[in-house]
């Protein structure tokens, strides 16, 4: 009878495991607050030109993720003489994506992911064949 007892033990803890590894879905683990704050431009990479390459300062830009849907953007004008910032608004989407509207009207998606050092790599290309990678809390 206590042999009984103890595969019965076994076969239930067996279930119990199976279901509660078989209900993780790493699509169901998205979460916007991987993205929320301020994140600096630090470096850039091309596959085209050979790998990652340092930005020069007028390419610094930076984005704010606000736990609000809204933040900011903040880059160089075009003549690389002064700091322009502008409103977003955003959300994440399911595919590691975030939709950005400007204040301009502008809509882009902007795809993500994280480098080994923890450095967000936002894209327009979801093959990630270039991107920047923006170094958190700057």
């Amino acid at each position: 009878m206590k042999a009984l007892n103890s595969r019965f033990l076994s076969f239930v803890m067996a279930i119990t495991a199976l279901i509660a590894l078989s209900g993780c879905d790493p699509s169901d683990d998205y979460d916007d607050n991987y993205v929320l704050g301020t994140w600096t431009a630090s470096y850039a990479y091309d596959y085209y030109q050979g790998g990652s390459f340092d930005l020069y300062p007028e390419e610094v830009d930076q984005f704010t993720f606000n736990e609000n849907g809204r933040g900011t953007y903040v880059y160089y004008d075009q003549n690389a003489h002064a700091m322009r910032s502008m409103w977003l608004e955003w959300y994440q989407n399911r595919n590691n994506s975030i939709s950005v509207r400007y204040e301009t009207g502008d809509m882009v998606t902007l795809y993500y992911d994280f480098d080994n050092q923890g450095y967000l790599m936002l894209t327009q290309d979801p093959s990630f064949s270039s991107y920047t990678a923006y170094r958190h809390g700057i």
